[in-house]
């Protein structure tokens, strides 16, 4: 018998002890809240940046010298190629990545790695042919070019589709009625 109630007294302490952690995880949320939805929006916004950036000033002439280098047209038009500034709320606040589900975060996370691999990439395309054009030294051959900008290719289309799946999620949250 004692054990029997040893045994029931362990159980109500924790279902006690569950039911006060569900209420401070609620009032934790209710608290947090508005706080995720104000960090939701942020983040909405600027992985909207990234990805206007990415798409409307890269694509085309990435995909243009590429195009041109397979078919070994000769002069190949480079133009600009390097990210501007982005990633200052990131930046700013990596912390605020733990806010929200894990699968969330882990999607920032792998975001913003793929943001930033783009932009050494670009850097290092970039250099390349500055390098070749100004000082007529090849840091690369045309095959290493081609699999570079094939990759950039890659990076931007893995970053547009997780950057709007994360867009998706992150409403969600920024959208959510607070009880």
């Amino acid at each position: 018998m004692a054990s029997i109630g040893a045994v029931l007294t362990r159980w109500n302490q924790r279902t006690i002890y569950d039911r006060q952690l569900a209420a401070k995880r609620r009032e934790q949320d209710l608290t947090l809240g508005p706080k995720k939805q104000q960090i939701a929006a942020a983040f909405i916004d600027e992985i909207d940046a990234i990805l206007n950036e990415l798409h409307h000033e890269f694509l085309k002439p990435i995909e243009n010298a590429l195009r041109a280098m397979e078919s070994r047209a000769g002069k190949i038009d480079v133009g600009r190629a390097r990210i501007g500034h982005l990633r200052r709320f990131f930046d700013r606040s990596p912390g605020n990545v733990r806010l929200f589900p894990s699968t969330i975060s882990q999607g920032l996370m792998r975001f913003y790695a793929i943001v930033e691999e783009t932009k050494l990439d670009l850097d290092w395309y970039s250099h390349a042919i500055e390098t070749s054009i100004n000082q007529n030294v090849r840091l690369m051959s045309r095959t290493q070019m081609i699999r570079l900008l094939k990759k950039i290719l890659g990076e931007i289309d893995s970053s547009s589709k997780s950057g709007c799946t994360l867009i998706e999620e992150l409403k969600k949250i920024r959208d959510a009625e607070l009880h």
